[in-house]
């Protein structure tokens, strides 16, 4: 089993360490209690990172360095300012390596990895998580035993990685690992969720929301228990979109009324936490569903300004995947009037943005309604 010593912010047996320095092991013994007592807040990282950074040129052990640097990461991350978080990362990884902490280089590579997510580098942060596989085979081969929790641990960030790259046999292939592990593991109740989270996207691209939303309901209540509020943000988001998406497929009546009446409140929640917590790509994830919703129900409301406007928030905040939901929304809601000359130019627009992103997936629906919008075309002879 691998034991990473960034978990715990000073240990006896590192006193010994050439260049241990106890000033520095009671500064970061301090840090890490103003980022554990502070539960996750913003201010707290913050505040650990600027009372460490007047001591970053002192003279401290290797280890007391990497748990310097590490901090920082963290600090950054909180900050959302993500690429000086991988530079810290790495600076990390560099010690960690020197060490030969092989704990230490998977724990660094796993926020390495989140780092990478967060800047839609799926690529890597896809290598990061195998590479953090990797370290544990090799742990496995040398000592004769597996950390299965481990494993579990990252699988489902990778499928998810993958899943967004379109590696969708990849994809598969770790869900399926996943299910096995997390089936001898206890208390792995966010992992399983994590995981099935992966099916239901690949189940919704399929065209099968049906299968997809009680699984997402089941994950909105693990998710509601035990993740971050931004991660409860998307997975409300995540029950509306599969509701709309399901009901989508059905024509007015009860049937759709009733899955309408269940997308309502969790994209109400969605809304409100966006907003509470900031999140204006999630402010414009949750837009995008308004504008389903308001479709789907009858609304009489102004759809393309409310989707344009997230189209424009998207080139602010530079979120290539906002911008091409935002598109294909503007598609299908053009489709839907029978606007299908401006429905293509929004597909269009949408392959086009993600032509060298690295969440193609997000293209797929895009493809699909853009083939679909040229057969009417020919049909109609617009």
């Amino acid at each position: 089993m691998l034991n990473s010593s960034l978990m715990q912010a000073d240990d006896e047996t590192w006193h010994g360490e050439p260049g241990y320095s106890p000033q520095m092991g009671r500064l970061l013994a301090r840090a890490y209690a103003l980022v554990k007592t502070g539960r996750g807040q913003v201010d707290a990282y913050l505040r650990a990172a600027l009372e460490l950074e007047p001591w970053r040129d002192a003279a401290m052990s290797p280890r007391q360095r990497m748990h310097l640097y590490f901090l920082f990461a963290l600090a950054q991350t909180a900050a959302r300012q993500y690429q000086l978080a991988l530079f810290w990362i790495d600076e990390a990884l560099l010690i960690a390596f020197a060490l030969a902490a092989d704990g230490d280089q998977a724990e660094l590579l796993f926020h390495r990895a989140t780092c990478h997510r967060a800047e839609l580098l799926l690529r890597e942060a896809a290598e990061d998580l195998r590479d953090y596989l990797a370290i544990l085979d090799l742990a496995q081969d040398l000592l004769g035993t597996d950390d299965p929790a481990a494993r579990v641990r990252v699988l489902p960030h990778l499928a998810t990685y993958e899943y967004f790259s379109a590696d969708f046999a990849a994809a598969e292939q770790h869900i399926a690992t996943a299910r096995t592990l997390i089936a001898q593991l206890p208390n792995s109740t966010f992992e399983s969720a994590a995981t099935e989270w992966v099916q239901a996207d690949l189940d919704l691209l399929r065209g099968q929301p049906e299968r997809a939303l009680r699984p997402a309901l089941a994950i909105l209540e693990v998710y509601n228990r035990e993740a971050t509020p931004i991660s409860q943000e998307r997975a409300e988001i995540f029950v509306a979109h599969t509701a709309l998406a399901f009901a989508a497929t059905l024509p007015a009546g009860s049937d759709r009324n009733a899955l309408l009446q269940l997308a309502r409140p969790h994209l109400e929640r969605a809304e409100w936490v966006s907003r509470e917590a900031e999140d204006r790509p999630g402010q414009g994830l949750s837009q995008l569903e308004r504008a389903q919703y308001a479709r789907l129900s009858g609304a009489t409301t102004d759809r393309v300004t409310s989707i344009e406007a997230v189209i424009r928030l998207a080139h602010e905040i530079e979120d290539v995947a906002v911008h091409a939901q935002a598109h294909t929304a503007l598609g299908d809601e053009f489709a839907a009037r029978g606007e299908f000359d401006a429905a293509l130019t929004c597909y269009r627009e949408t392959v086009d943005v993600l032509a060298t992103s690295q969440v193609p997936v997000l293209a797929v629906p895009a493809r699909r309604a853009l083939h679909h919008a040229e057969e009417m075309y020919v049909k109609t002879g617009q």
